[in-house]
């Protein structure tokens, strides 16, 4: 397929054909390809093959037309990793004031989370100051998308912060094969599996739930979190005709050899539990756990540093 010739039944022929020198094909994809063909216990793996040179290029030219696969490739990611969601009436679409996520809450859970129940006046983008748009990077995308700044003092969540125990334990209770596993992609965080094959959101939240009432210190760390801000507008009518894009938070640094990551499904829409979308966690990342939703979602590790700010426990002397 990558060098418009076919007519091979076989492992053999595939082998044949690729060693000839005067076939059109670019050295990278020829040396992908047997690598991909190597008997089993030579063979590379899926997460070494995202990250082969001939998947990571963008240099697709005439004479190299095989190569560039990472054009294609990271259309597929953005797809996989984001959701048209249909709003109803009174649903507010967010969008992180730091990192690339996009989500829908009711308009009950907005107004007890983010107003505090006394309602809220919006900031628009232009108002910012220098330096909020500094620390708020998202603000180009959200005045694209007509929204405004709602500083949210009083919106506290409790984040559950996963250590590596954590992580193994999660793992442990819903096992997957070594494939599933390697098919959660860090680029962009995708999970190209079906849902079917993960666990459930309530079940994941039950279960930290259980852990959390006992000796949980081992496995996670829980802290509350003040969110420094969030940028939202109310759906309007053409969101609950045609939907809105939703969005994940993505990991900035790639998955180690050894690191385990656990997939599960998580909530794009909050309060109600309409709307779903694959997710992974991994050592360093939080649980962000709703009791009134009784629902968790994942902030990565970036996205807990730049979107919310720490809640010092207060001691008697």
């Amino acid at each position: 397929m990558v060098c418009d010739e076919y007519g091979f039944n076989q492992r053999k022929d595939l082998l044949q054909l690729i060693a000839d020198p005067g076939l059109k094909m670019s050295d990278s994809v020829r040396s992908l390809i047997q690598k991909m063909l190597a008997p089993e216990a030579e063979r590379i793996t899926i997460d070494q093959i995202l990250k082969d040179p001939w998947m990571t290029s963008a240099d697709t030219t005439e004479d190299n037309p095989s190569s560039g696969m990472a054009v294609v490739f990271g259309d597929i990611v953005s797809l996989s990793s984001t959701k048209q969601v249909i709003c109803e009436d009174g649903d507010w679409v967010c969008h992180e004031v730091a990192t690339k996520r996009t989500y829908l809450i009711t308009k009950e859970l907005w107004e007890m989370g983010h107003t505090d129940g006394h309602g809220a006046v919006g900031v628009p983008t232009q108002d910012l100051t220098e330096e909020q748009k500094l620390v708020m990077t998202e603000w180009e995308t959200a005045d694209k998308n007509g929204m405004l700044l709602y500083q949210t003092p009083g919106n506290v969540k409790e984040m559950l912060i996963m250590k590596p125990a954590g992580i193994a334990a999660l793992c442990a209770k819903w096992p997957q094969d070594s494939s599933l596993r390697g098919s959660a992609m860090h680029h962009g965080e995708t999970i190209s599996c079906s849902t079917d094959l993960l666990p459930d959101n309530q079940d994941v939240f039950q279960y930290l739930t259980e852990l959390m009432a006992e000796d949980s210190s081992s496995y996670l760390e829980r802290k509350q979190y003040s969110r420094c801000g969030i940028f939202a507008r109310p759906a309007t009518r053409q969101d609950r005709k045609k939907g809105v894009q939703c969005t994940r938070g993505a990991h900035s640094d790639p998955l180690l050899d050894d690191e385990q990551v656990f997939p599960y499904i998580a909530p794009i829409h909050f309060g109600q539990g309409r709307d779903f979308i694959t997710c992974t966690i991994r050592e360093g990342d939080a649980f962000c756990y709703i009791p009134e939703a009784r629902a968790i979602y994942t902030v990565v590790n970036k996205g807990l540093a730049a979107n919310f700010s720490p809640i010092e426990a207060s001691g008697s002397e």
